[in-house]
């Protein structure tokens, strides 16, 4: 089969965006919180990559096989140290150094423990990891904790994710742009890493080799070797006990063409490893996948028993009644609930939280406690600068 099928019919393919503008979009920064994925205030001290990244190069099965034989850690303690492993990675930590301040050890420890050469407390290295991951999930990009668990998207999100790799099937998720998709994806990787979660963003274009490139980084195998050699690695990383997610998917349609060779690399995936797998993209993903020009192509995934999910456009009214409290805002009234529900009707959880956001940088430059007014201020601000009302105020730039 080609690389490409040619679609009949004319579309566009959405544009491609940056991971971290789409996280910024999705949720901006809570005052007195770290943005994980990169605003003004950093989680973790992220340096230029300059320096080697030596410890992503050994993946997390060698790790735990080396602490496994060294006999000195439980299994809750060798969790711990894959997670962070994991979380070195993904937050691009560029050196073990780096790595090691995160906890509050030296690099020549975690070295060891990486190792499965330490003859000091792993007990004691555990305990800072955990306490160090406490407190980095405790600053995540929706705020507390208890506010991102807590909303619908991300719930939704989490069982799919868990009902797949427990299935050991493949998944689509669709939804627009602006409800969380990404957000909650990573928020699953996160949570569920141990080197057994990848999350990889499908890179523009979508064609086969630019993807495997995205995924040896994300599973932290060297890039250094050629297709052939990578895809055999892959296909040893992975195995029935994890979950590869795949975000941006739309971005394999270029359009009239869909890169096939990239859902063929998947499939193969899939069908060597039985490893559980979700694709997530936007409902131009799933419109091309029920093509029925394509039917042939994509019977390969269906007859694979693929789990489905649509996410709903609209927040819940609870969802946004959550957000807007953790935000600083009080419990709405009977007429603040009406604007609530009229906000989840007008706005996607994306222009939700910046419109929230907003209205309290408003509200904190005028000194003034955060209260709906403002929020019903921000939209009437916005509204007339769309109309260019206002705009040279109300004089009319008259002397």
């Amino acid at each position: 089969m080609k690389a490409t099928v040619e679609l009949e019919r004319s579309r566009t393919a959405p544009p491609n965006k940056d991971i971290a503008a789409l996280n910024a979009e999705i949720l901006p920064p809570l005052t007195g919180l770290s943005d994980v994925q990169g605003g003004s205030e950093l989680a973790i001290p992220v340096a230029p990559r300059a320096k080697n990244v030596g410890y992503t190069g050994v993946s997390a099965d060698i790790i735990e096989r080396r602490l496994r034989e060294q006999g000195r850690a439980n299994a809750e303690e060798i969790a711990s140290i894959l997670w962070l492993h994991g979380h070195g990675r993904e937050q691009r930590v560029p050196n073990l150094e780096d790595l090691a301040r995160l906890i509050g050890y030296g690099e020549a420890v975690l070295s060891q423990v990486l190792g499965g050469k330490y003859a000091g407390s792993i007990s004691s290295v555990a305990q800072a990891i955990s306490s160090y991951r406490r407190d980095f999930t405790g600053r995540a990009a929706f705020g507390e904790d208890p506010i991102l668990d807590a909303l619908s998207p991300t719930k939704a999100i989490a069982e799919f994710c868990a009902t797949t790799r427990h299935s050991r099937t493949m998944g689509i998720l669709w939804a627009p742009s602006h409800v969380g998709k990404s957000r909650g994806l990573m928020r699953y990787a996160a949570t569920n890493n141990h080197g057994r979660t990848p999350y990889v963003e499908m890179p523009p274009g979508g064609a086969p080799s630019m993807f495997m490139h995205a995924l040896m980084r994300a599973c932290g195998i060297s890039e250094r070797n050629n297709y052939s050699q990578m895809l055999d690695r892959a296909v040893g990383f992975f195995s029935p006990d994890k979950l590869l997610i795949v975000d941006q998917m739309h971005r394999t349609i270029l359009g009239r063409k869909l890169q096939t060779g990239t859902l063929d690399l998947l499939i193969h995936l899939y069908d060597k490893t039985g490893c559980g797998i979700v694709l997530c993209g936007t409902p131009v993903f799933i419109d091309t996948v029920r093509d029925e020009r394509l039917a042939r192509f994509f019977e390969q995934i269906a007859n694979r028993g693929v789990l489905r999910l649509q996410l709903p456009t609209e927040l819940p009214y609870h969802d946004a009644r959550s957000l807007g409290m953790a935000y600083g805002l009080p419990a709405p009234d009977a007429e603040e609930s009406r604007l609530v529900r009229r906000l989840v009707k007008e706005y996607r959880l994306g222009k939700l939280v910046k419109l929230f956001s907003m209205a309290r940088r408003f509200a904190s430059v005028a000194k003034e406690s955060f209260a709906w007014e403002h929020v019903e201020g921000m939209i009437e601000t916005l509204r007339a600068w769309a109309l260019g009302e206002g705009v040279y105020g109300t004089e009319g730039g008259q002397e």
